[in-house]
C-alpha cells in the first residue's frame, strides 16, 4: 500500500479536504466506552464525518457527555443515537466489584450500579450465583446498555426507533443489538 491509500472508507485526502471546508453531517450519534479495543468508527467500518462519537468509561451518560450527545442529535440532526457497550468492560467489572457501595474515586462506576443490581437479580432468577463476577459482568454489561438507552430516550424525548443499543463482543468481533 502506498502513501495516502486508505483501507477504511471515507478517509482519503479528498474526503478530508471536503470535511475541512464543509459542515459535518454524521448520520448517527454513538455513546461508547472509551476502551481502546472498540472504536465505533472502526467497528462499524465508517469513515470520517459519518459518526458523531462520545466516549466515556462504561458508556455511561451524565453531565457534559449528555450535552455532547445533544449537539449530535439536535444541532447536527443525527437520525440515530446508539449506545455501544462491550464484553470484558473494565468499568462494568469495577462496578460489579464495588457493588453495593460504589467507588467515590470513580463516579462512572456509581452510574453502573443500577445495572449491576438488575444483573444480580437476573442471574439469581436464572439459577446462577449473583456473587460470581463471571456470571454477573456479562449480564450487567447488557443491563448497563439497556438502562442508558432508556435514560437517553426519556432525556431527549426520542422514540424507540431513534435510540438503540448493542454490545460488541471482543472475541467474535460482532455487535449484538439488545432489547
Amino acid at each position: 500500500m502506498g502513501a495516502n491509500e486508505q483501507v477504511h472508507p471515507g478517509e482519503d485526502p479528498a474526503r478530508r479536504a471536503c470535511l475541512a471546508s464543509n459542515a459535518q453531517t454524521p448520520f448517527a450519534s454513538v455513546l461508547s466506552c472509551s476502551d481502546s479495543r472498540c472504536p465505533p468508527e472502526l467497528l462499524f467500518d465508517q469513515g470520517l464525518g459519518d459518526l458523531f462519537v462520545a466516549r466515556v468509561a462504561g458508556n455511561t451518560a451524565s453531565g457534559r457527555l449528555i450535552d455532547s450527545l445533544l449537539l449530535g442529535t439536535e444541532d447536527l440532526g443525527t437520525r440515530l443515537l446508539f449506545v455501544l457497550g462491550h464484553s470484558s468492560c473494565g468499568a462494568v467489572a469495577a462496578a460489579v466489584g464495588s457493588w453495593p457501595f460504589g467507588n467515590p474515586r470513580l463516579p462512572f462506576v456509581n452510574l453502573i450500579l443500577p445495572a449491576v443490581t438488575n444483573a444480580r437479580k437476573i442471574v439469581k432468577n436464572n439459577g446462577g450465583n449473583p456473587n460470581d463476577p463471571a456470571q454477573v459482568i456479562p449480564v450487567a454489561t447488557v443491563q448497563n446498555v439497556l438502562l442508558t438507552v432508556k435514560e437517553l430516550k426519556t432525556y431527549f424525548g426520542l422514540n424507540s426507533s431513534q435510540v438503540k443499543g448493542g454490545v460488541y463482543d471482543l472475541g467474535t468481533q460482532l455487535v449484538s443489538l439488545v432489547n
